[in-house]
């Protein structure tokens, strides 16, 4: 299996800013590329957190009839992190896979029967694929609400995803401020 890496930044946003990001001189162009997904991701650990505990988390998220389970690692870092994906599947994660994966240590004894949904994450995903200083990187605001039991909280996030190309313009990007054209 393949591994692989995500680099990605995530900013906190206020709801209903959404609008004024778009119209940022270095989105806008994007604009028109534009692609606006319905995201329900379950997110999976056990009573006692072990997952979070080890830096891990463990995801089903589905968009329409697609499914995609997601093993994240963080390690040391949270903006660099290791990262699996496994296409397909149910409601639940796939327990044969998680084995397969470089962290089959950590799902090899009972720890994945103990594995149950702890909070859902339901937002709008308005993706902005951009070409940056030689960078592909993709920007996404997400709007919607995280559900844990009966409890709900907003949630409104912007990202910057490094698809293809070095670190740096990800990082110039989100340190990039319009009045320095």
């Amino acid at each position: 299996m393949a591994r692989d890496r995500e680099y990605e930044l995530k900013f906190d946003m206020p709801p209903g800013s959404a609008e004024r990001l778009v119209a940022h001189p270095l989105l806008r162009p994007a604009l028109p590329r534009r692609e606006i997904k319905r995201l329900a991701s379950t997110y999976f650990d056990t009573p006692e957190a072990a997952l979070r505990e080890r830096m891990i988390s463990l995801r089903v998220r589905r968009s329409g009839l697609d499914v995609v389970q997601t093993l994240k690692s963080a390690g040391a870092s949270r903006i660099d992190r290791a990262e699996w994906q496994c296409e397909g599947g149910g409601a639940s994660p796939d327990i044969a896979w998680l084995r397969r994966t470089p962290l089959r240590p950590v799902f090899a004894g009972a720890l994945p029967e103990a594995l149950a949904p702890r909070f859902t994450v339901d937002v709008t995903r308005t993706i902005l694929p951009l070409h940056f200083a030689g960078a592909e990187i993709e920007a996404a605001l997400d709007s919607g609400d995280i559900h844990a039991g009966e409890a709900s909280l907003p949630v409104s996030e912007f990202e910057l995803e490094l698809k293809r190309g070095g670190r740096g313009p990800v990082l110039d990007l989100a340190r990039f401020n319009s009045s320095s054209n």
